[in-house]
């Protein structure tokens, strides 16, 4: 369900954080059926979704490429601070959607 959400609650382009909680909405009611969802899960499926949408593939190398480069060159953090801000925006945006 959070990669469903992730995915189609995109307003934007694939590689857009940009994300509508009205579309969420929207793909959430057509699954609130007793057994799919409860209201106890909802934390669960917040942290699932942030889940899925920070920690990819490309979170991964990039984060690992500016962890050499803030190693070699410790003057230089910024980058790493401004993706890792990035990624925690997206999930916090992410799971907002589900408020």
């Amino acid at each position: 369900m959070a990669w469903l959400i992730k995915w189609y609650a995109r307003t934007e382009s694939i590689e857009s954080h940009t994300v509508s909680g009205r579309l969420a909405k929207i793909l959430l009611a057509h699954y609130n059926s007793p057994t799919m969802l409860v209201p106890e899960e909802d934390p669960r499926l917040a942290s699932l979704l942030w889940l899925s949408g920070c920690f990819n593939l490309h979170f991964v190398v990039r984060t690992k490429h500016l962890l050499q480069e803030a190693g070699q060159h410790p003057e230089q953090y910024n980058p790493l601070q401004l993706h890792l801000q990035t990624y925690r925006l997206r999930g916090e945006r992410l799971s907002g959607l589900l408020i």
